[in-house]
């Protein structure tokens, strides 16, 4: 039975400021990321002692995810991390950049409706929850031994939303914590926290 372990990046500068950075653009970890990133890692050594093999380390190709699974790859035996552009992170169109604030100025009522339906209503240029779904539904459909995969906080909900059966807005209100490790197993889905 494949067991997956969801990762997301650690803290950024862009997330500090409280900008969406979706799967177009990067920033890099702050120190508070790294230290996210090294728990989480410690984490897993301990979830993954007394394996027999090094466990398959897969990431987006964003930098922020790359450089988290490299500071995994120092503490867990991993084979190379192999990068799958289906576990970058939602691709917020035109919004890419924007604070929720210069959003709501420049596309008021387009905002309020993708808040009511993020399922179905794409940002402008960009994906709907539906679409992250579809990747990382074909993604996890892929997997065929356990692996780590180091993905982004709108991706992790997405996908443990769509494995639990919960719509969009349910979704929503999942935690994207930096610290948090989802293991998905045979349909079931836990939560560990660093």
């Amino acid at each position: 039975m494949t067991v997956v372990y969801l990762v997301r990046h650690g803290e950024t500068t862009l997330n500090t400021e409280g900008r969406l950075q979706g799967g177009t653009i990067d920033a890099p970890l702050t120190a508070k990321g790294e230290s996210q990133v090294e728990a989480i890692a410690s984490l897993l050594a301990r979830e993954l002692a007394g394996r027999g093999s090094p466990i398959r380390l897969q990431s987006s190709p964003l930098g922020r995810a790359l450089a988290t699974a490299r500071i995994i790859a120092a503490r867990v035996p991993t084979t190379p991390t192999a990068i799958d552009e289906r576990l970058r992170e939602i691709d917020f169109g035109r919004w890419t950049g924007l604070t929720f604030a210069e959003i709501e100025q420049t596309d008021a009522a387009l905002w309020v409706a993708r808040q009511l339906d993020p399922w179905h209503i794409r940002s402008p240029g960009g994906e709907s929850y539906s679409d992250v779904s579809q990747r990382a539904c074909d993604w996890l459909a892929a997997q065929t031994s356990d692996v780590i995969a180091v993905a982004h906080g709108v991706f992790g909900r997405v996908l443990r939303g769509t494995v639990l059966g919960l719509n969009g807005g349910a979704i929503r209100k999942l935690s994207e914590h930096h610290t948090d490790i989802v293991v998905i197993e045979a349909g079931t889905v836990q939560v560990l926290s660093a």
